[in-house]
């Protein structure tokens, strides 16, 4: 891309892929890619990671209903500027919200929670609406940036200096979520925007991945083989790391 000028849409490929993990006797993670041809207009890829919370009922369900909502707030929609990209993000998460905390209401089995970590990319940007502990990346130029801030305890643990980054990934509360969809009646989804550029790999994933394997590891593994095999090639090293939880990784190359 160069001056502003998008990106042909078919220069703009998407994976997803997700792994049950090694210990987890189903997989509460949900995803959905939806390809540049299958976009609305001036919409160039969707990409979406909900990962349903350990401890909580139907944890599957509340991740489904989180990626189904959001690709039906924009099914239909005349879609004019980016302005009008982050407010039909904000609404779809804030929506998928309601619908999971009235879910949990009535489920027997108590509330039902989810992450979820939403792309729309769009004109050379890339926007992200984000709630939980599921993660978006950018690599560019063979480094690899976090876009998004961990809601979690132990994320502001680190934020304010009380303990180290390798210490949170085997802290005992590294799984307390601080704010996910479903769990309270009001959502402040966190709404981000960044450019980007051809060359780009856009990744989204649960913390089944980035729990158990470190990002300059993620990093390799994008810069050294094509965009689906690295999925499959991320899968099976959190595998081999121990497999915790359920694993979820979607990816858009820009080409």
């Amino acid at each position: 891309m160069k001056d502003g000028t998008p990106f042909p849409r078919s220069k703009i490929e998407i994976v997803g892929a997700t792994d049950v993990g090694q210990k987890r006797l189903r997989n509460e993670d949900s995803f959905r890619i939806i390809e540049p041809e299958d976009c609305p207009n001036n919409i160039d890829g969707v990409l979406i990671v909900a990962d349903g919370m350990g401890g909580h009922a139907a944890g599957d369900v509340a991740s489904q209903i989180a990626v189904d909502t959001f690709v039906e707030e924009f099914e239909g929609l005349e879609i004019r500027d980016s302005g009008e990209i982050l407010a039909t993000m904000g609404d779809a998460l804030k929506r998928a919200n309601a619908l999971i905390y009235e879910a949990g209401r009535r489920n027997e089995g108590g509330s039902m929670g989810t992450t979820c970590t939403a792309a729309v990319i769009s004109e050379g940007k890339i926007h992200v609406a984000h709630a939980g502990d599921s993660r978006g990346y950018v690599q560019r130029d063979q480094e690899l940036s976090q876009l998004t801030e961990d809601h979690s305890w132990v994320a502001q643990l680190v934020k304010e200096g009380h303990i180290t980054s390798e210490q949170a990934r085997v802290h005992p509360s590294r799984n307390v979520i601080t704010r996910a969809l479903g769990i309270e009646k009001e959502l402040v989804p966190d709404i981000i925007t960044e450019e980007i550029r051809a060359g780009d790999i856009v990744l989204l994933c649960s913390d089944g991945l980035h729990g158990l394997v470190e990002d300059g590891d993620i990093n390799e593994i994008l810069d050294s083989i094509p965009i689906q095999e690295a999925l499959l090639a991320l899968i099976q090293l959190s595998n081999d790391k121990g497999g915790d939880d359920n694993i979820t990784v979607v990816a858009a190359a820009i080409h």
